[in-house]
């Protein structure tokens, strides 16, 4: 996360060294990404970049998590307008494809769904403890008697629910498959068939 004399910067400042961030991990994949080009292009020094930053993987996170504040806001809205989190999902998967095709930051998305690998370890690099508690707080808004089961499985039906929006994305930006239909009904119907009585 960027440094607090990062955050103290002129906002036209700020947002002048993330847009040169966000250009290049737009054309190029993380791994490939150079903080060279990055402080090139947002006029900066090698020094100011690491009195911002602790690495370029720092920056990288910092701009996920704005991603992920905003998906979190879209997820958010939703679960408390009907109660519905399975709903919330779908209304989520549709806006986040839509933003994708619409967006100045269209490659920026793509490369980040292209290293999935990093997305996984944005996950883990943020505080379980932190995570499960905004769950709990998104549930809350939850009617539960539209689910079957304790809060702790609709809980885990949530994390579910979050992964499956998340790979079916990639895979409609990748590959422009659509599957996110078929992975939520499975989750929501299941896969075993009735047994006759």
């Amino acid at each position: 996360m960027p440094s607090k004399t990062f955050l103290r910067l002129e906002k036209e400042k700020q947002t002048k060294i993330l847009d040169a961030c966000i250009k290049e991990f737009s054309e190029y994949l993380f791994e490939d990404a150079s903080i060279n080009r990055m402080i090139k292009a947002a006029d900066i020094s090698r020094g100011s970049f690491y009195t911002y930053f602790e690495s370029k993987e720092d920056v990288y996170f910092f701009l996920l998590d704005q991603y992920f504040h905003k998906i979190m806001d879209i997820l958010e809205y939703y679960v408390k307008e009907t109660g519905d989190f399975l709903y919330a999902f779908e209304k989520l998967y549709i806006e986040i494809i839509h933003l994708y095709q619409t967006s100045p930051l269209q490659k920026f998305v793509y490369n980040v769904f292209c290293n999935m690998k990093y997305m996984q370890e944005f996950q883990f690099h943020k505080n379980p403890e932190e995570q499960d508690q905004n769950i709990k707080e998104l549930l809350s808004y939850v009617d539960l008697k539209k689910y079957r089961g304790t809060k702790e499985d609709i809980f885990e039906a949530f994390k579910f629910s979050f992964i499956i929006t998340m790979t079916s994305i990639a895979v409609k930006i990748k590959e422009e498959k659509d599957v996110f239909d078929k992975r939520m009904n499975l989750l929501k119907y299941g896969i075993y068939k009735e047994e006759k009585k």
